[in-house]
């Protein structure tokens, strides 16, 4: 009886174990991700001349593919200038973002 109890007991604690979530079930690792420092809460653009500094091949990336993400959760964002597939020199992100938290 007693290794019977002791086997279901750790089936149960191996189950439990398997799972833990972390957080990170959104990236897809194929992807190239880019970081983008936020220092307080409220309205963000990111035109291309600045994707260019930061090292973003702004050139071989189509603005109707970019998604921003903050802890974990997708944020909505408006793009000016997406519907020809190419960001140009007057094309830019618009998003609202909280600011980055260590927790």
């Amino acid at each position: 009886m007693k290794r019977i109890l002791f086997l279901i007991l750790n089936l149960f604690l191996v189950n439990l174990f398997q799972a833990q979530t972390f957080y990170n079930e959104w990236i897809n690792y194929s992807q190239s991700y880019y970081k983008i420092p936020i220092a307080k809460e409220g309205v963000y653009k990111i035109d291309s001349l600045k994707l260019a500094k930061a090292g973003i091949p702004i050139g071989t990336i189509d603005p109707n593919n970019i998604q921003l993400f903050h802890k974990g959760q997708e944020l909505y964002i408006h793009i000016t200038g997406a519907t020809d597939g190419v960001f140009n020199s007057n094309d830019y992100i618009l998003f609202y973002a909280d600011k980055n938290t260590c927790k």
